[in-house]
């Protein structure tokens, strides 16, 4: 029984390692990554679906202050001229534009909330992009550092940096504004 249950540990170690060694840390970052960019991605379009409806409420809005502003006028109009059935129209048509006006700026405020939260939810979205970066980043130094010390790492992916001439310029600038100091 104990030889089966050691041979079951050793089997159980060899997969572990098998998968840890499969496992690379950079691949699995970079996949957080686009699934990340993905949901990023959608929340912004949502937002500018959000952005776009407020514009539309707006403008709906603005013409129903329009159309109450003619009513006014007509209600005006039908005071003066006693005109009874016209009036009680008009008055019937401002209600119902006050109803609309109180719907259409209770939806304003819901997509405002909205706009809020998608805004915040981008925000920290990529705030966690930028650590998932930095990750990769320290990923990537952490296996060079390995690979340089002969440790047995087998490098999946190579990294080629490359400096332009304009930084160049500006360390040698730099370099010698430095010298020049001291």
């Amino acid at each position: 029984m104990a030889l089966f249950k050691r041979i079951g540990t050793l089997l159980s170690a060899d997969i572990h390692a098998v998968l840890d060694w499969v496992e690379d840390p950079q691949d699995l970052l970079k996949q957080a990554m686009r699934e990340m960019q993905t949901e990023l991605q959608k929340q912004q379009y949502c937002l500018s679906q959000t952005q776009q409806s407020l514009v539309h409420l707006k403008s709906q809005l603005a013409q129903l202050a329009t159309e109450q502003e003619k009513i006014e006028r007509n209600i005006d109009l039908c005071f003066t001229t006693q005109q009874q059935a016209l009036l009680k129209v008009q008055i019937k048509n401002k209600l119902i534009l006050q109803k609309q006006h109180h719907f259409l700026l209770t939806q304003q405020d819901i997509l405002k909330k909205q706009e809020i939260q998608a805004a915040q939810n981008i925000e920290e979205n990529e705030a966690q992009y930028e650590k998932l970066q930095q990750q990769l980043i320290a990923v990537g130094l952490t296996n060079n550092q390995h690979y340089q010390s002969g440790a047995p790492y087998t490098q999946k992916n190579t990294y080629h940096f490359s400096v332009t001439e304009d930084e160049i310029t500006m360390a040698l600038i730099e370099a010698k504004q430095a010298r020049e100091r001291s």
